[in-house]
């Protein structure tokens, strides 16, 4: 990377934080909040991109490892963006206000904006240039159809972070970890898994990928659903109560 794109990469990131922290100590009006919600989410995402690219750059240009490789930027996606997540989660206070709706909109404002940037700058580009085929353009509205709802169950798992005490965050440390794992199965994919698929036969390797990314999302929703959201509301009620009991 060179000065003048850690220049532009540093200004976007300085503008986006200043319009985030804009955002968060704002008078709340509910009338907007879901709205305001929805575009921190978006926030976040970019933050979060532009945060881990200087240590991406750094493992990029230190090992040689690709699937070493592939594990570090597996995991500064987690830890980067599941940390932004939490900071606006608990910064901005009307996310807090519904344990439903909050989680919900910070999700798609999320997913969003990698789904707008992976577009404009991947995908159009290489269908202009014709290195991406149609095929494989369709494919990536189906993953992106996935990852958003895999984006939304992480936005209620470490939602569940405000309940707990540090350092026993456990929602933000298990968003990191399943961020982590279905970032991590991309290089696993193309390097150990299906190498040889990917030469033979990409669009069978694609159409494999993301039956793994679909697999991995469902489970990840059901147990969001079915056990995570119940065990945050039990934790919920239990320190409201401790209030009531204490006043």
């Amino acid at each position: 990377m060179n000065i003048i794109q850690s220049a532009t990469l540093g200004s976007i990131l300085l503008i986006t934080i200043i319009f985030v922290l804009f955002l968060i100590f704002r008078k709340s009006t509910e009338k907007n909040d879901l709205f305001w919600i929805f575009v921190l989410g978006a926030a976040g995402w970019i933050i979060a991109l532009l945060l881990r690219m200087l240590p991406i750059n750094l493992v990029a240009g230190n090992i040689q490892n690709v699937l070493l490789q592939g594990f570090f930027f597996a995991l500064f996606a987690g830890i980067f963006e599941e940390i932004i997540r939490f900071t606006i989660i608990i910064l901005y206070k009307p996310i807090q206000k519904d344990k439903k709706q909050g989680p919900l909109i910070l999700g798609l404002g999320w997913t969003s904006a990698e789904i707008a940037y992976l577009f404009f700058f991947i995908v159009l580009p290489g269908l202009t240039e014709d290195f991406i085929p149609w095929t494989l353009a369709s494919l990536f509205l189906v993953e992106r159809l996935i990852v958003s709802f895999f984006h939304i169950a992480m936005s209620f798992i470490v939602f569940s972070s405000i309940y707990e005490k540090w350092p026993w965050k456990l929602g933000l440390y298990l968003a990191i970890v399943l961020h982590f794992t279905i970032d991590f199965l991309i290089p696993l994919w193309e390097n150990v898994f299906f190498s040889e698929l990917l030469v033979s036969n990409i669009i069978l390797y694609y159409w494999s990928l993301e039956l793994a990314f679909l697999f991995i999302t469902m489970v990840v929703v059901l147990f969001t659903i079915f056990i995570w959201i119940p065990y945050s509301s039990r934790k919920a009620h239990s320190i409201e109560n401790s209030k009531i009991f204490i006043a």
